[in-house]
């Protein structure tokens, strides 16, 4: 009777676990290659690989031959990420949907890895909770197609958690170098870095000794990808000054008044839906390990990286992408922590059953939340790409087009002499004025909500006309 009812759980974990992944497949191809549009950052990205695959120059191209001068101060995604996308554009060409196809791999290594890593702590019927918790959670597919370095940062994150228990010395290396290539993909994940410091310092101190040889491998595999990240986006020459530059660029890209901000980002967290959902998860997280506090060394990694990632939130401009990762490693924890939470409740009803209607409960609230807000341009907006093709048809290879703050339109185009203005942050606005510099452009491809418009507006309303608007994209000309 066992062996029957073990196979029959079996049989029921693989249905689960094809109909979810199904369903997960269906999103992650959903619009495509319109969900989500490509919006400002995305395109310096796209700039970049684009830049890379035809030219052989890592860098974003603001006009002909013209490139970014302090691009350490530009690039937040890089390498591990920007050279797979360059190679594609490189073997099929560069366009949109050759992007997407790398950032779809992406999400399906991602979320097979993410199943794997439940399993491992957890296993296999919470990792089906997990899997189906994160298949509707519409941000995933917000921020996990677009050519960014969230998903593929923890690809690599979570591909290194898997070998981090580890004994033989190729795991220790391979960890070490994912985690390494995890946080040469953005900043943030330099977090991690110091989560798994923290982690491997106080399993020495659990087992009462120092594991050098250990240490050495998995400090080697770190070091390598994060030198070559280092290489990539330093000029060839160093300077105290420069230095404290990049320093101060990285303590607050943004340049935050740091203490209004944080409040009114602590505040989210209590008052809007997605860091309200956040809270949810963390709560329930920190509540079971207080009831349970044994620890696995990734389980340490996990918490410690969520910890600071929301410290380094709070410091921020307040855009959730900040803390998305976070969040997407908190439905890793969350279904087994409810667990050990009910498993302290006398009520054996929902101590059995409680875990399983709470999910269920997620998940249904979670799908409507996706079915209502899946086609909204946030999510999907073919109109920019669209735009692009007709501004193709229009344009002719002589002409000068001056792209101003809109870097994925200036990646879509394919015809004529394309100039970029761009404030990539406060500290960094690259690109030039084509107004003086070459006194009139041909054509201008622009917002009508931007700054530069807004300054230029009455010069642009007396010398062009509208050629072509699609939404708030404009072209303008002679």
């Amino acid at each position: 009777m066992k062996i029957l009812e073990k196979i029959k759980l079996i049989n029921i974990q693989k249905t689960l676990f094809i109909l979810i992944f199904s369903i997960f497949l269906f999103l992650v191809f959903y619009g495509f290659p319109d969900s989500p549009s490509p919006w400002f950052d995305e395109g310096v990205n796209l700039g970049i690989a684009k830049t890379f695959s035809q030219e052989g120059v890592y860098n974003l191209t603001v006009g002909p031959n013209e490139y970014v001068n302090n691009k350490y101060l530009m690039m937040t995604t890089n390498y591990p990420l920007l050279s797979i996308v360059a190679f594609a554009f490189k073997l099929f060409g560069s366009g949109i949907w050759q992007a997407k196809i790398v950032m779809s791999i992406f999400l399906i290594v991602f979320a097979i890895l993410f199943f794997q890593v439940v399993k491992k702590y957890y296993g296999k019927n919470y990792a089906l909770m997990s899997l189906a918790l994160l298949t509707v959670f519409l941000p995933l597919y917000g921020n996990g197609k677009g050519v960014l370095g969230e998903i593929p940062g923890l690809v690599y994150f979570l591909g290194g958690l898997l070998l981090i228990d580890k004994n033989k010395w190729w795991q220790i290396f391979l960890a070490g170098l994912l985690f390494g290539l995890g946080a040469a993909t953005k900043p943030l994940y330099l977090l991690l870095i110091l989560a798994i410091i923290i982690s491997e310092v106080w399993s020495a101190i659990r087992n009462k000794g120092v594991d050098y040889k250990r240490w050495l491998w998995l400090g080697l595999g770190g070091f390598l990808p994060l030198f070559i990240w280092i290489v990539t986006i330093l000029p060839d020459s160093l300077s105290a000054g420069l230095i404290s530059e990049i320093l101060n660029y990285y303590r607050n890209p943004y340049n935050i008044q740091q203490g209004g901000m944080m409040v009114k980002n602590f505040i989210r967290f209590f008052s809007e839906s997605t860091p309200l959902h956040f809270m949810l998860f963390l709560s329930v997280a920190l509540v079971s390990k207080a009831m349970k506090r044994n620890f696995q060394k990734g389980e340490l990694v996990i918490f410690l990286f969520i910890i600071f990632s929301l410290v380094f939130y709070l410091k921020t401009a307040g855009w959730y992408r900040y803390f998305f990762p976070a969040h997407i490693l908190l439905f890793i924890l969350f279904p087994y922590a409810l667990s050990v939470i009910f498993q302290k409740i006398s009520f054996e009803k929902f101590k059995k059953y409680g875990v399983a209607t709470i999910v269920v409960l997620l998940f249904s609230i979670q799908s409507i939340h996706l079915v209502l807000n899946i086609n909204k341009k946030l999510y999907y907006n073919p109109q920019p790409r669209q735009f692009a093709e007709r501004v193709n048809q229009i344009m002719s290879n002589d002409k000068d087009v001056w792209v101003i703050q809109n870097p994925s339109t200036a990646f879509f185009l394919e015809k004529g002499k394309i100039f970029q203005y761009l404030t990539i942050n406060p500290y960094l606005i690259v690109g030039k004025d084509l107004f003086d510099r070459s006194g009139e452009p041909d054509y201008i491809i622009t917002e009508e909500n931007n700054e530069v418009y807004a300054y230029l507006a009455d010069e642009l309303k007396i010398k062009y006309k509208e050629i072509l608007r699609s939404g708030k994209l404009v072209l303008l000309g002679h």
